[in-house]
């Protein structure tokens, strides 16, 4: 993990998060009995995110954070987030707990509570809360660019193949009409 003053370790002592309880030291999620467990590098993604709960954690800070000076390119962080949100059983598309903030990085939205204050931790808010038509476009765009991503994947995939199904596929993201 990078040494950035910003970001120092996150504690790995024990947590709850929502309906979660974390044990970091066996990099586990425990819920109803059942536990799972989650990659290190997933484990210390989540750390980030509880140390900054409430705020945004732009990309580049994550990636420093987690990986240091490896090289590694900004689809693992998002390979990364998207474990701990199938793990959580979160959804990207109405999030309960990792929220995407397209351009910027990720917020965690819930409490996170610490066995030694029993209290949540609630940060000061960053930005005024969105309207409720905000927050609904926002996710009506976050779905468009992860529809536009798996598209585009498609095509790389293809190698350019199938040009025109995949622009036509582009087009629908886009809520373009076919017309013959």
């Amino acid at each position: 993990m990078g040494s950035d003053p910003v970001f120092p370790r996150p504690s790995r002592v024990g947590f709850r998060l929502g309906d979660f309880s974390v044990e970091p030291e066996a990099d586990r999620l425990h819920f109803g009995g059942e536990s799972f467990h989650l990659e290190p590098k997933v484990m210390e993604v989540l750390l980030v995110l509880v140390k900054h709960a409430g705020h945004v954690v732009n990309k580049e800070a994550l990636l420093d954070a987690v990986w240091g000076s490896q090289f590694v390119a900004e689809s693992t962080l998002s390979r990364a987030i998207a474990e701990l949100r199938r793990a959580l059983g979160d959804d990207a598309r109405v999030p309960r707990y990792i929220e995407t903030v397209p351009r910027r990085g990720y917020r965690l939205l819930p409490q996170v509570e610490r066995p030694a204050t029993a209290q949540p931790v609630t940060p000061p808010p960053i930005e005024p809360p969105a309207t409720t038509d905000d927050a609904r476009r926002v996710r009506e765009l976050t779905l468009q660019v992860e529809e536009l991503e798996t598209v585009i994947a498609a095509l790389r995939r293809s190698r350019f193949r199938r040009v025109r199904e995949a622009w036509f596929a582009f087009m629908r993201v886009l809520g373009v009409n076919r017309q013959s």
